[in-house]
């Protein structure tokens, strides 16, 4: 009977030294709309609570009817990079640049892991954007070729969702570039 007891113990016990199936990071893994509008609620939430000028340059009418037409859009499921920039995009409506959003730990590790960086670099010249150098041997990635679009979006497109996102206090346009 005693032996029985023991063997039953080790059995059990035996969960507790288990490993448990490690969660690998996938940076096209999607959030359901329901993750994400939880997520969402709470960002706002502490946004309103907290932080110490929320309505520095927004009016609370504004804001609530930004929070309502971006809450409305979130109906659909989303990767963690489209859902950084719908938050990035939300803190920009406060205009403070000590408040930004940064992707998870996880995210940045993944990113570093499987780069997909553009093969070269670029200046920008009267809302135009200019190859400065290729980082590649393709021969069309000339040094001072203009760049028109990117996988079919506009290069003013792009440009501009990425100012939509740049911290910046008030309505300061310096340093954007």
């Amino acid at each position: 009977m005693c032996i029985k007891k023991i063997l039953l113990f080790l059995i059990l016990s035996s969960n507790l030294f288990a490993f448990g199936q490690k969660l690998v990071y996938q940076g096209d893994r999607k959030y359901s709309s329901n993750q994400i509008q939880h997520d969402f609620s709470i960002l706002v939430s502490t946004i309103k609570e907290y932080h110490p000028s929320v309505y520095n340059y927004i009016t609370t009418d504004s804001l609530e009817n930004y929070i309502t037409k971006t809450t409305a859009k979130l109906n659909d499921s989303l990767t963690e990079s489209e859902f950084h920039i719908i938050v990035r995009e939300f803190l920009m409506q406060i205009r403070c640049g000590h408040t930004v959003a940064k992707p998870s730990e996880e995210w940045y590790s993944y990113h570093k892991s499987n780069p997909k960086l553009l093969p070269f670099e670029i200046f920008l010249f009267n809302d135009s954007v200019f190859i400065k150098t290729s980082l590649t041997e393709n021969t069309d990635l000339q040094q001072g070729i203009e760049l028109i679009s990117i996988d079919n979006i506009p290069i003013k497109t792009i440009i501009d969702q990425m100012k939509s996102i740049q911290p910046r206090d008030g309505f300061s346009e310096s340093f954007v570039n």
